[in-house]
């Protein structure tokens, strides 16, 4: 799997597979943004705008995973934590409910609606583009 969008901005970081796991890309790549960063998911289409961090930094509190997670959790089932975000202000999470040992990335709307994105990480990784290509409905 390719993370070509993000191993354009830092050095890359990977499992021992060669591919992109969610943990290492959130510690490696904490507050950043991938270079092309717009997804498609059903019938509609998105920009993952920022990956959220780890640190208790309080200059960067806002885009804090614990903060998400903190506003999230009285609104999702148990078993969805964000790690990233949209221009739009909506939360990409990993869905842990089905398979915890390979969470799906599904996106959280600001109604709460929790909408299907990709069957993984890496899967989500390999399908950013920058938004010249035609709609892919999955």
């Amino acid at each position: 799997m390719s993370l070509a969008p993000l191993s354009r901005t830092r050095s890359n970081t990977s499992n021992k597979n060669g591919e992109y796991d969610s943990p290492t890309s959130t510690r490696s790549y904490q507050g950043m943004a991938p270079e092309a960063s717009v997804f498609d998911a059903g019938k509609f289409r998105d920009v993952f705008c920022i990956l959220l961090t780890l640190t208790g930094d309080e200059e960067r509190e806002t885009y804090s995973i614990a903060r998400a997670y903190d506003v999230l959790k009285p609104h999702v089932p148990s078993g969805i934590f964000p790690f990233g975000k949209t221009s739009g202000g909506e939360y990409l999470c990993f869905d842990y409910r089905a398979a915890p040992e390979h969470p799906k990335v599904v996106l959280v709307t600001v109604e709460t609606t929790i909408k299907a994105v990709a069957s993984s990480f890496a899967d989500f990784m390999a399908s950013l583009h920058d938004g010249r290509a035609p709609r892919v409905s999955r």
